[in-house]
């Protein structure tokens, strides 16, 4: 049996794996030298380290640097044929998007595809198992090495173990998603909500890059909310955090699908367009249709509302509102920025950024392969 010291210089040494490995994915292609000076680490560290990463082929070298006088040092970065990560998105407007990335969430291969309202649960996940298969054998000549699924789905998610999800959609109940994926594929599976992958995606690609407090509104036809806390995600006790779009505004409102009423989402979201979709109405609002123009100002007040009550609560760096909301364009931000600004303390207000999401829906796929990519090497 190992003693203590020798688990703790192997941990160490783990450690110091990764963070080479992690400087190399956000900076690439670098040197010795300068992964030396970018992770603090000496020298012969580094040397060795790398040395193992190229027996295990995860890095590969890419030419050198010409700096001019003396020896020229070589470049390397992550290898892109190393593996595959799968992403896995669905919609509450039953669609599936699958997408085969390399382990820099450089897109391979992606598909989007419509299914049944009534197709059952399982049904389902054997449709998604088929399009994964569809997409990895299509990227089989970058790499057979399928190294993890990423699956974004809509309303709450539960996870009871490591690695066992629930889902909680519409008829979607307690259905074992990740578990399902799992033994079929044999590699790991990392479930969460739109929302929670989605602030992954823009962490690492988008709008909360720089930011350790982020605060994202992934809002379409409802509104989910996901918070990180010191670069982590916040999942709570039950992991059922983020279902914002359910608090009461007002309890003699309009009766919302769950039973209350008054629901935030019920006029926050492109639900109050009744089924309209949002580039119509926003063109009737550009042609001055008083109708269109007064639906969209009410989608952006509420929407500010609820979120200067998050923001005194919660007190983020940055508040990003992204999903198909953002279609919507200056028609819902500009009333939802005018309430900020009138319904919050100067220094509450001045004490964040308001940015929305060049990524929209896409930050929900992105989020997906970048859980994989978290997991196994960041």
């Amino acid at each position: 049996m190992k003693n203590n010291h020798s688990l703790t210089q192997a941990m160490i040494k783990e450690r110091n794996k990764k963070t080479i490995i992690k400087s190399l994915w956000q900076n690439y292609p670098n040197s010795r030298t300068g992964l030396a000076s970018a992770t603090k680490l000496n020298k012969a560290t580094i040397t060795n380290l790398i040395g193992e990463l190229d027996r295990e082929k995860i890095i590969v070298e890419v030419g050198q640097q010409d700096v001019g006088i003396g020896r020229i040092p070589t470049l390397i970065m992550l290898d892109k044929a190393y593996g595959l990560c799968a992403g896995v998105a669905l919609s509450p407007n039953y669609k599936i998007t699958v997408a085969i990335s390399n382990i820099y969430a450089e897109i391979l291969w992606e598909t989007t595809e419509a299914y049944a309202r009534d197709l059952a649960p399982f049904d389902l996940l054997e449709l998604v198992s088929k399009i994964l298969k569809e997409g990895i054998s299509a990227c089989a000549h970058i790499s057979e090495n399928l190294l993890g699924i990423g699956v974004s789905i809509p309303k709450m998610v539960r996870s009871e173990t490591g690695d066992m999800f629930d889902v909680q959609q519409g008829e979607l109940v307690n259905v074992p998603v990740a578990d399902f994926l799992r033994q079929r594929f044999r590699v790991p599976v990392y479930a969460d909500s739109v929302a929670n992958n989605s602030l992954t995606g823009e962490y690492w690609f988008g709008a909360a890059q720089g930011y350790s407090q982020s605060l994202l509104l992934f809002i379409g036809y409802g509104i989910g909310v996901s918070m990180m806390i010191d670069d982590k995600l916040y999942h709570s006790a039950s992991g059922f955090a983020g279902d914002a779009g359910h608090m009461s505004f007002d309890p003699n409102g309009l009766r919302c699908p769950c039973g209350k009423r008054g629901c935030w989402e019920l006029t926050a979201s492109l639900l109050y367009l009744d089924g309209e979709e949002p580039e119509r109405v926003v063109k009737k609002a550009e042609d001055g249709d008083g109708e269109a123009i007064a639906k969209l100002d009410t989608i952006g007040r509420s929407l500010g509302t609820g979120i200067a009550n998050i923001v005194n609560l919660l007190n983020p760096q940055v508040v990003i509102v992204g999903g198909d909301i953002v279609r919507c364009g200056k028609w819902v931000i500009n009333p939802c920025q005018i309430v900020l600004q009138n319904s919050m303390s100067p220094v509450m207000r001045n004490g964040f950024d308001f940015k929305c999401s060049d990524m929209g829906r896409r930050a929900s796929i992105i989020g997906a392969l970048s859980r994989v990519i978290e997991r196994l090497f960041i």
